[in-house]
């Protein structure tokens, strides 16, 4: 920044004053009271007028307007800050030099304030490390080397940070020693976070392989079942084979049997034809009859074809019986066989409708589960609109425009403050620079402290006086400065507690929101799901019908095998 020039009109002194500056360095020279101080109060007033709380005074007695004109320079352009004051009204306005016209860009002192400041333009820097009040010069040049330490520190704002630093110091390697140890728990924590995720990938893989383990155990034991039962029923079949063999083996001999005795008998039977045809050769049927009645040997003869005929009949029903026998050794096998087939088709269908009972169940639990999940869909919209209506707002974008005019007053309130502790410190700086002076004076000091003249005694009793008037006026200034920060820190914290507030709510929300978006995204699935079962089960009706006809089946041939089985034990 460069100055141009300054214009004051009733400003302190100057009823109408304009200077221009050249390059380089500028002296202003005066005698006491010529106002040579207020022309770079006016300068710091023109750029800062927050820095003055009461800007009534620095209003030329009398009048009622109060007019400073300051035209800087930066970065090659020209700007010109006019600060006025009328009937205890500012106003102020920011313009910028276009070839020799002056075009208005701000108008009102915030927005003036903030285009300065967006400009690089900072009071605390000017005050600083730019702008030395009356009566500090003198000081440092006077002052012994300690005292002249604790001046420059005070002129350029660092006595406070060195009295901070010094009293961080213990703090600050409390804290880097605390950052060492963090940095080795870091280290450490990471290692174990490795670890961790190490075996976390280890117990997923044993997860995934006991899953695979116990599918395959229950695929064997399903299997080892299936064995055992068709072991049984080889078994069972196994019997009956023997027992219809044995009982085949019996009807075999016992027709043996029979045909070795039918042989005999034929050949008694023949023997006594014989004989009997020499008997009829000779004598007649009643003549025989009356021989037999007399000769009962031949009676047998008669009893002997009863019998054969008798075992005729019985080997004919056993060749009958063994032909069943033989029939059904055959026929067994494929009833046998066919019930296999259709028990393991029973099964697979029992497996299908205990599949249909699961998916029934499934069924059931997940409308009861979208149930809930619409319940709880509901309650979450109830929660987040009762939270809305009680804090006034239509929803959660009201909200957050509330919250950030929130935030924004915090930031306009952390501003004036830092704005009102800088004028503060600025008026304690001066009442420490007055009170130099009159100790300076006090100590028989014939000399100004600010421009060095010659002063008389008459001369530095007035100065004193009028440098004491002047601390007690800045001691109100401070204490109503004081007074207002503390109440403009009481609004801070109000409304910096109605910020955390809504900003408790507006988390608590966007929580209610994320789980609003996954219980919808939920009850949307549910629904999905329950669709696809329910077409699942439509087909659950001819299973059961498929499943009653293989059992229907079942038992039929359960029937056939047995009564073979009876028939061919009896």
């Amino acid at each position: 920044m460069r100055l141009i020039s300054v214009d004051l009109r009733n400003f302190r002194s100057h009823v109408n004053t304009k200077l221009d500056f050249s390059d380089g360095v500028v002296a202003i020279i005066g005698e006491n009271g010529a106002g040579k101080s207020s022309i770079l109060e006016a300068i710091n007033y023109a750029l800062f007028p927050m820095s003055y709380r009461n800007q009534e005074e620095l209003m030329r007695r009398g009048s009622r307007e109060m007019a400073v004109s300051l035209v800087i320079e930066i970065d090659g352009k020209q700007y010109r800050i006019t600060r006025t004051r009328r009937e205890g009204k500012p106003e102020s306005k920011l313009e910028v030099k276009q070839g020799d016209m002056w075009r208005l860009i701000q108008h009102g002192s915030q927005d003036v304030n903030k285009s300065l400041e967006e400009l690089g333009l900072r009071s605390d820097v000017f005050e600083n490390t730019i702008y030395i009040r009356q009566g500090e010069i003198a000081s440092l040049l006077n002052a012994k080397p300690a005292e002249r330490k604790k001046i420059v520190g005070r002129i350029l704002g660092t006595e406070d940070l060195e009295e901070i630093y010094e009293d961080l110091r213990d703090v600050i390697s409390d804290i880097r020693q605390r950052e060492s140890e963090l940095e080795g728990e870091i280290k450490r924590v990471g290692s174990l976070r490795e670890e961790l995720e190490r075996t976390r990938e280890d117990l997923i893989k044993k997860k995934e392989k006991k899953k695979e383990l116990e599918k395959g155990e229950k695929e064997l034991s399903i299997k080892i079942e299936e064995i055992k039962r068709r072991i049984k029923e080889e078994e069972k079949r196994r019997d009956l084979y023997h027992k219809l063999n044995a009982q085949l083996e019996e009807k075999k001999k016992e027709k043996a049997e029979k045909e070795v005795k039918r042989e005999e008998i034929n050949r008694s039977i023949a023997s006594k034809n014989e004989d009997l045809r020499g008997v009829l050769g000779q004598e007649s049927m009643s003549e025989l009859e009356r021989k037999a009645r007399v000769y009962e040997p031949y009676l047998k003869y008669w009893q002997l074809i009863g019998e054969i005929q008798y075992i005729n009949n019985d080997i004919m029903r056993l060749e009958k019986e063994i032909e069943e026998i033989e029939t059904a050794i055959k026929k067994i096998p494929e009833l046998e066989e066919e019930r296999s087939r259709i028990e393991k088709e029973l099964l697979e269908a029992e497996g299908e409708l205990k599949s249909m009972e699961r998916l029934e169940g499934e069924l059931k639990s997940e409308r009861n589960s979208l149930i809930k999940a619409e319940n709880e869909v509901n309650s979450l919209k109830n929660r987040i609109d009762g939270i809305l209506k009680s804090i006034g707002v239509e929803d959660i974008f009201a909200l957050k425009k509330v919250l950030l005019e929130a935030i924004t007053k915090v930031d306009e309130l952390n501003n004036l403050i830092s704005s009102l502790e800088a004028e503060k410190k600025s008026k304690n700086k001066e009442v420490s620079g007055l009170e130099e002076m009159i100790e300076i004076l006090e100590r028989g000091e014939r000399r100004c402290p600010v421009c060095s003249t010659e002063l008389s005694d008459e001369r530095i009793k007035e100065v004193i006086s009028e440098k004491r008037s002047e601390i007690d006026e800045l001691i109100v200034k401070i204490e109503e400065i004081e007074k207002e920060i503390t109440n403009k820190r009481e609004e801070l914290e109000r409304i910096k507690k109605e910020a955390d507030d809504m900003t408790k709510l507006e988390k608590d929300i966007d929580f209610m929101n994320r789980s609003l978006e996954e219980k919808i995204s939920e009850v949307e699935m549910r629904r999905e799901k329950i669709k696809n079962l329910e077409l699942k089960l439509r087909e659950k009706s001819e299973k059961e019908k498929r499943f009653d006809e293989l059992k229907r089946r079942i038992n039929e041939l359960n029937r056939s095998i047995g009564e073979l089985s009876k028939h061919g034990k009896t």
